[in-house]
């Protein structure tokens, strides 16, 4: 394959030099699956490669445009950290390496410090290992901009009950496809499968009632 003509495509579509746009290629994710085969990507065009690279380096940007306020919201769940329900909630079997013990009424006073941003959110809900992160990213996350796909994408996601349950609550309860996905759940591959589908179902009877 002609790594050139990637990076060439790459660096004129960004107007960046040469030299930039190959360190930007071989420090990607991009580089990577190529280079170990993954999803055949080295039978791809060099455009198409391109593109990809292209949308990469741009999602990335984004992540790192609010970087230091992911850094800050942490900051601030974490000085509200409490050991003994942390070890509770290790003994009780939560799954996520990072657990800092807040409770919902001191995560839900960190969200109120932040304007919604759901950018932010997703780069939260994204800390995969840190359980205030993914459940401050339902309160962070505009309802009206939480579209079907992420919708269905952080649902089938979540790793724990709790997940489940905030982010039935915050968001998805008020949005119109949360019916679909109640139809959708009992098909999806999850440990949490029928615990998704009874919550949501609770959520949305409650709202009809």
């Amino acid at each position: 394959m002609k790594y050139a003509r990637i990076v060439d495509s790459f660096a004129r579509q960004q107007g960046i030099d040469i030299e930039e746009a190959f360190a930007i290629f071989y420090h990607s994710d991009l580089f990577r699956q190529i280079s170990e085969g993954i999803a055949d990507l080295h039978c791809r065009s060099e455009e198409y490669l391109a593109d990809e690279l292209q949308i990469e380096y741009k999602e990335r940007k984004r992540s790192e445009s609010v970087a230091p306020e992911v850094a800050q919201v942490k900051r601030e769940l974490y000085a509200r950290r409490n050991g003994v329900v942390a070890d509770h909630l290790r003994k009780a079997g939560d799954p996520h390496h990072y657990i800092m013990g807040c409770t919902l009424v001191e995560i839900m006073e960190v969200a109120r410090l932040h304007k919604p941003n759901a950018l932010l959110a997703s780069e939260l809900w994204r800390s995969t290992d840190h359980r205030e992160a993914r459940l401050i990213a339902t309160m962070l996350y505009p309802r009206d901009e939480f579209d079907e796909d992420t919708g269905r994408q952080w649902l089938f996601g979540c790793r724990t009950t709790e997940e489940v349950d905030i982010l039935c609550h915050k968001l998805l309860r008020y949005r119109p496809y949360a019916a679909d996905l109640l139809d959708l759940a009992p098909k999806v591959k999850s440990p949490l499968s029928h615990y998704i589908a009874h919550r949501l179902r609770l959520n949305l009877d409650h709202d009809a009632m």
